[in-house]
């Protein structure tokens, strides 16, 4: 496997902003791969050092722990109710990268604490300040914690698969979150893509939808292509990085990891992208509707 060593070489995040950078992984759709990104991009940060906690908020269904292969002594549940501090609830994965679990590692059926999660989320920047950068891998049913975590971040890469349903589902979830910010703005990252071409014209197809209805242009994130590697990377409880794969897997998640640093530590928000009248055509409206 082709190795790439560059290091990204960006001022410090934590230094600049005086908190960590926090990055929401969202997708309107289960089964997109949103927490297979998120812990790639995490481990991805952590190598090009970037020193990354990732959060598994999924309160009852997350699976992190499972696809990082560590037991946690404390979950995210412990943590909101300041049974411990963020240091005792992180669990190392790497020489830069800790994990907070989410409570059904440890516990069945807990009730949902929204009050001291979102008095956690408030204060992130002072419980975990010792990181670069707070990856927060959002649950796709939990609407609650999805727009707490998406109005809280810096970045909300949107996690989307070539499908129409899934291109649905996340029109879908963009409009209730634009609905609740009109700023808000959002970075798709096509999952399983057959290639770039591909990407690009799945990710015109969603533009199309919130550029016309909803006035929002995201940013496109990058792809990741279906590949062997992704799940077998699964299967051994790695990370793509750590399992030997096709460079140009490596080279995908590298590109996503640069994508990430370069458009937090931007002084500006030049380079928005600006409606296009070929999005909007009706040949790639066609067949999918508000």
């Amino acid at each position: 496997m082709k190795t790439n060593n560059e290091r990204i070489n960006l001022a410090n995040i934590a230094a600049d902003n005086k908190r960590p950078a926090l990055v929401s992984v969202l997708s309107g759709k289960g089964g997109s791969g949103k927490s297979v990104i998120a812990y790639n991009l995490a481990d991805s940060l952590s190598r090009h050092g970037r020193r990354c906690l990732i959060i598994d908020t999924d309160w009852n269904f997350g699976n992190l722990h499972i696809l990082a292969n560590v037991y946690p002594k404390n979950t995210l549940l412990e943590l909101v109710e300041r049974q411990v501090t963020c240091a005792e609830a992180a669990i190392k994965l790497g020489n830069n990268l800790d994990l907070i679990a989410s409570p059904a590692a440890l516990h069945s059926g807990s009730d949902f604490k929204e009050g001291l999660l979102a008095r956690f989320t408030d204060s992130i920047s002072t419980d975990c300040r010792v990181y670069d950068i707070v990856i927060l891998d959002t649950p796709s049913g939990m609407l609650d914690i999805i727009k707490l975590a998406a109005n809280l971040s810096d970045m909300n890469l949107v996690i989307l698969n070539p499908e129409l349903t899934s291109i649905a589902s996340n029109y879908g979830l963009m409009k209730l979150l634009v609905g609740l910010n009109r700023e808000i703005i959002f970075h798709i990252f096509v999952n399983r893509a057959e290639s770039g071409k591909d990407s690009e014209y799945i990710y015109q197809k969603l533009s199309a939808l919130t550029g016309r209805y909803l006035r929002n242009l995201p940013y496109l994130a990058g792809y990741l292509n279906m590949h062997q590697s992704v799940v077998e990377s699964v299967a051994r409880q790695k990370t793509i990085g750590e399992i030997e794969s096709e460079a140009r897997i490596t080279d995908q998640i590298l590109a996503l990891c640069k994508f990430v640093t370069e458009k937090l530590t931007a002084d500006t928000l030049e380079g928005r992208i600006v409606a296009d009248t070929n999005i909007n055509s009706k040949s790639i409206l066609v067949d999918i509707k508000e």
